[in-house]
Parts: structure tokens; C-alpha cells; sequence
């Protein structure tokens, strides 16, 4: 498996990271830029048992097929739910997973993930295009942050596509919305933006 040279300088990064003692990395990459294809490499180059975890289904698919296509999805990979993994805690041995890979990180301070990463204590790499929580928080899980290419770069080597970004006007007032739990009422929040 070739990586391309972006790729390849994320994985190296890395690399060098674990043997410096990280425990946790977090590898941030634009949307299309191929983070799958260096969480295979890192599959392919682990010593013992990786566990992949996701939290929507249509990532876990893909992650699936795009493993088995390139021949690393073999039985010492696991590809899961989040949510699935962390309700089975204790069927796996605790010293079962050398390595775990989260992708979308930006949601690795979640429960669910913060139990199977305690359960297991082992390494860990996120992988993220959004390192930054809307809540503030920081992504604890990760000691070391390695950025890979832009999304600019990308666009610029003709590897993605260029964009106009396009956001409604949020100088809105929101007094007559509900609150529940904490959050707006979606439906009436919906409602005003498509007033807007």
C-alpha cells in the first residue's frame, strides 16, 4: 500500500510520536484527504490487535469495505460501534487490543469512548478534520496533535474540488424558542431558520 506523500509524512509523524512515549495521537486531516487509507497503513504496521471504532454505521461500513479492499481487514481487526463496543466491555480480554483507531475524534470525550480506551489502556490514534469541540473542551484522549495537509493544499494540487461556502445570516433572535434539556427545541429552531 502507497501512500501519497502527505500521507505517508502523517504516518511517519506518528510513528515518531509512539516511540517518543505518546499514548494518545490526534491526526488532523481535511474531509477527502484520504485518513482512511493511513489508519490501513497503521493497521498493516501494528504488532497485535487494533480495534476501529466509529459511531454512525455508514462509517463503519465504509471502513469494512475500504480494510477488506486493501486486504487488512484479518482477524486481528475489529471494526465497531462505539456504542456496541462499550456495552460489551469484558468480553475481550483487557491486554486483547495493542491499538485503537477513533475516527471523527472531535466526539472521542463521549463516555462510550472514554470507557473502552480505559478499558483497553492502550495506544491510540484519532483521526478528526474538526479538533475543536463546540463544548470547549479539549480532546483528552490525545498527548500529541499532528496536523497533515489543508484542505487549501488540496484544493491547490487539484486533488479535491474549490467551493463556495454559503451560511445563513445567525444574527437571529432565538427568545421565543424553547429550551429542552440544555438545547433549542429542533423543530422550532428549524422552523425559524427556514424563516430566515
Amino acid at each position: 500500500m502507497e501512500l501519497r506523500d502527505y500521507q505517508q509524512s502523517v504516518f511517519d509523524n506518528s510513528t515518531k510520536a509512539f516511540l517518543n512515549g505518546s499514548k494518545g495521537i490526534c491526526c488532523v486531516l481535511p474531509c477527502r484527504s484520504g485518513k482512511s487509507y493511513i489508519m490501513a497503513r497503521m493497521i498493516k504496521g501494528a504488532k497485535g490487535n487494533v480495534l476501529v471504532l466509529a459511531h454512525r454505521h455508514t462509517l463503519i461500513n465504509q471502513h469494512k469495505e475500504l480494510l477488506e479492499s486493501l486486504g487488512v481487514l484479518t482477524d486481528k481487526v475489529r471494526v465497531e460501534s462505539v456504542f456496541t463496543e462499550a456495552s460489551r466491555l469484558g468480553q475481550y480480554a483487557r491486554d486483547d487490543v495493542d491499538l485503537i483507531i477513533i475516527d471523527e475524534a472531535h466526539l472521542a470525550e463521549a463516555k462510550s469512548y472514554k470507557r473502552v480506551c480505559e478499558y483497553y489502556n492502550c495506544r491510540r490514534v484519532l483521526f478528526t478534520a474538526t479538533p475543536s469541540r463546540l463544548d470547549g473542551k479539549p480532546l483528552t484522549l490525545a498527548d500529541t496533535l499532528i496536523t497533515g495537509i489543508t484542505a487549501k493544499e488540496l484544493i491547490q494540487m487539484g486533488a479535491i474540488s474549490d467551493y463556495d461556502y454559503y451560511a445563513p445570516d445567525l444574527n437571529i433572535d432565538t427568545e421565543s424558542i424553547d429550551m429542552v434539556a440544555g438545547e433549542y427545541n429542533n423543530g422550532q429552531l428549524s422552523e425559524l431558520m427556514c424563516q430566515t
